[in-house]
């Protein structure tokens, strides 16, 4: 997401970003202030902004009052000498939680404001690496939307049929105990199952070894379309654009890929209309051992059926728990 805006450039949070913020702010919570008695220009410090320590670099000082870049906020602030204090070494070193991007090139008063729109609702956005920097907000590039409408390119009419993946129905498993596929493990958080049902019932839909229309397509973040994937034509969904290669999760069975424009194709007919047969998961319930996800995935088998418990659905995902693979592990523990 973008959180600020600094002379046409922008600083954004990443997950990983936000994750490295939360791990940061927990450390600072565990250190006693250390006041200074004398600051330098550059000096790395804690200073207390909003009643919390916050890290930054001194850009400037004048008398009592202190200029601080806070390096987890991409913004100035004005504090007093009793304010900064000093900053632990391992805190020193951690990087900025943030990225800054290169200047934008179409600023001005009303393209500001969508910025400053961007930043308030807290929009979520995927960077696109393509020669310039971008980001892809829904279906449009910010490019794109900072362009006064005489500018606007109106999309070609061959791709106002778009399929993108929030359009689209998903399989919805019944919460209890049943059998699944798992199709995917990458992690415990991140799990995908299917029914072996519903996957026979369109595997000619989902995957095909020929096409209608083989073209290459191009596709834009978040559509899905066809990609090569083990010598068949299976439907994915576009993650993000990088250095001309596509980074796209196959919807059905849950694996990633990078893929070149000649492997990807375009979606046609009941293809569009097929559920999503993927379902999106991550474990619960698991043994307390360390190394979980090591001991998960020496286990684990992909495309193997397993007895599930489905005990619910938290609006990205649902939690499951696969008592046989947790036996497994803990006989190794």
């Amino acid at each position: 997401m973008v959180i600020s805006e600094v002379e046409g450039k922008l600083a954004l949070r990443t997950k990983e970003c936000y994750d490295k913020l939360r791990q940061i702010e927990k450390s600072i919570g565990g250190v006693t202030a250390k006041p200074v008695e004398e600051v330098d220009k550059q000096q790395l410090v804690l200073c207390t902004v909003k009643d919390k320590l916050q890290r930054g670099i001194v850009s400037n000082v004048q008398g009592n009052s202190v200029n601080i870049e806070l390096l987890d906020y991409c913004e100035t602030v004005t504090v007093s000498l009793t304010s900064v204090n000093h900053i632990t070494e391992s805190l020193s070193q951690e990087p900025t939680t943030y990225i800054l991007t290169p200047q934008l090139k179409e600023l001005n008063d009303q393209s500001g404001k969508l910025i400053q729109d961007l930043i308030t609702s807290r929009t979520k956005a995927t960077v696109v690496l393509n020669g310039d920097f971008d980001l892809q907000l829904g279906d449009e590039l910010l490019s794109q939307k900072l362009k006064p409408p005489s500018q606007k390119v109106k999309p070609p009419s061959q791709h106002s049929d778009r399929v993108l993946l929030s359009s689209m129905k998903h399989f919805k498993p019944e919460l209890g105990a049943g059998e699944y596929m798992l199709q995917t493990y990458r992690d415990a958080e991140n799990v995908t199952i299917g029914s072996e049902e519903e996957l026979g019932n369109h595997i000619d839909v989902i995957c095909k070894t020929e096409l209608e229309d083989d073209r290459p397509y191009e596709p834009i973040v978040g559509e899905v379309c066809f990609g090569i994937y083990q010598d068949c034509w299976s439907r994915c969904v576009v993650l993000r654009l990088m250095n001309g290669r596509y980074e796209v999760q196959f919807i059905d069975f849950g694996n990633l890929a990078f893929l070149n424009l000649e492997e990807l194709r375009k979606l046609s007919g009941e293809e569009k209309e097929t559920p999503v047969l993927g379902v999106p998961c991550k474990l619960v319930g698991l043994p307390r051992v360390e190394n979980i996800d090591v001991l998960l995935k020496k286990h684990v088998i992909d495309g193997n059926t397993y007895k599930m418990n489905i005990k619910k659905y938290n609006g990205q995902s649902y939690e499951i728990e696969i008592p046989n693979l947790y036996d497994a592990v803990q006989k190794d523990v």
